[in-house]
């Protein structure tokens, strides 16, 4: 869901028309009959119609959309944080729960339509310089952070514990850091996480050391783990879009502390022996409550066990490419060897997800045909999979997909003992969220 408002249309709202209504029918009911809406025009509509409804339109919407700032509208937003901090009149922002702040220049976002760049039109612009005001969001519990990078000192650190604190969610995203203190530093100011999410996050800047060319030198291999903080204690969901380096960093770092996390929830990749090996560590500490796991960047299964995840739901393991060409190893029986980790004490998977990678070349037919369905049936047969209901094959293209159901009608139909659970095949797609835009 998707929707647009502009600042001069969220200042219109300051002051709406007074309607006698909530004279005769009690505020708490308009509230209430508010807080069951969900389509963003009509909560806009609703914060725009009077006085007695404003607070409870602005409460709704931003609980389903996301501010967004940018190069283009920082000094805008600024504005409505210094009338709000002044007590000019009513504002949006101790409403909003969810922010994206984008720190990057025109290779971030769409360059404006003259090209040029108007004052205020920042080419980037340093959050050392503008968190500090961001003050008066106290209703935000969801961060991202775009293009964080090593020129940043410990006054965004500040900055984001004095105004941000009540966070619960954070993103980083293409976040280049001088060292793993800088991101720890970071990190440490936000006390309530529960949620993190690292897209694209590096250290030394991104780049090896002066001098060295080994990936083993990389910062995050050679960080003393002895040194470094404890994680935050109610982390229960972490997604870690990273290279191999910094996956097998983040799981040692969480393994190392021997902190038991309250985790439900876990994207990441498998990429190696060792990292798979920092991940499964850290899951003997903490995947006994771990209801979902999302793997992506599915390169070797080897070192890598989900026998302390007694509680799954759910599991998704992807993208595996059956297209021999890309390099990566085992790819034909990749789902089979992951999901035989799972202990028999499992009995709780509901749903599986296998997301397939298959090449338009001539061998279609062929690359389908080696994926391992037989081993696949086989292994739903068995006892921990008897409550599983439904198994989602997502592939590359729509026109895979007859030939991925026919895969399974020859492979898996014939198990009989199969027959309760729902085989279903479609093509890739990208979940949509709603995101507020302040232009």
């Amino acid at each position: 869901m998707s929707s647009q408002m502009s600042v001069h249309q969220l200042r219109a709202a300051e002051q709406p028309s007074d309607l006698l209504t909530h004279k005769v029918v009690p505020l708490e009911i308009h509230e209430h009959i508010i807080s069951f809406i969900r389509d963003l025009s009509a909560l806009k509509s609703c914060s725009l119609t009077c006085g007695a409804w404003l607070q409870a339109g602005w409460r709704k919407l931003f609980e389903h959309s996301i501010v967004r700032i940018h190069r283009n509208n920082i000094d805008d937003f600024l504005q409505l944080v210094d009338r709000n901090s002044q007590s000019i009149s009513q504002t949006i922002i101790p409403y909003i729960q969810s922010l994206h702040i984008e720190q990057g220049g025109s290779g971030r976002l769409p360059a404006s339509n003259t090209g040029k760049h108007e004052p205020g039109d920042y080419e980037v612009f340093q959050f050392d310089d503008f968190l500090p005001r961001f003050v008066g969001l106290t209703a935000t519990r969801s961060l991202k952070l775009g293009w964080v990078r090593n020129d940043t000192t410990v006054l965004t650190a500040i900055a984001l514990r004095d105004n941000f604190a009540s966070v619960t969610a954070l993103h980083l995203d293409s976040a280049i850091m001088t060292s793993s203190q800088h991101f720890f530093d970071i990190l440490s100011s936000f006390p309530l996480l529960s949620t993190l999410s690292l897209s694209g996050v590096m250290f030394n800047g991104g780049r090896l050391y002066d001098g060295l060319d080994d990936w083993d030198e990389l910062d995050a291999r050679r960080t003393d783990l002895s040194t470094t903080p404890s994680p935050p204690l109610n982390l229960s969901e972490l997604h870690t879009n990273l290279t191999e380096d910094m996956v097998e960093f983040m799981f040692s770092w969480l393994s190392h502390h021997k902190v038991v996390f309250p985790m439900r929830k876990i994207w990441t990749g498998l990429f190696s022996a060792s990292s798979n090996k920092a991940l499964s560590d850290f899951l003997a500490y903490s995947g006994s409550e771990l209801e979902e796991i999302i793997i992506r960047d599915a390169h070797t299964p080897e070192a890598f066990d989900l026998s302390a995840c007694v509680k799954l739901c759910r599991v998704e393991v992807g993208c595996v490419y059956l297209d021999s060409s890309h390099g990566r190893t085992n790819t034909v029986a990749f789902v089979t060897d992951v999901l035989q980790t799972i202990s028999s004490e499992c009995t709780s998977i509901e749903i599986i997800t296998i997301v397939l990678a298959v090449s338009n070349w001539e061998d279609m037919d062929e690359q389908v045909e080696g994926f391992d369905w037989k081993g696949l049936a086989s292994l739903l047969k068995e006892s921990r999979f008897k409550n599983l209901r439904r198994v989602v094959i997502s592939v590359s293209r729509l026109e895979h997909v007859q030939r991925v159901n026919e895969a399974i009608a020859a492979y898996v139909a014939e198990e009989h003992c199969l027959d309760q659970v729902v085989f279903q095949v479609e093509a890739w797609r990208r979940s949509s969220h709603g995101m507020f835009y302040l232009s």
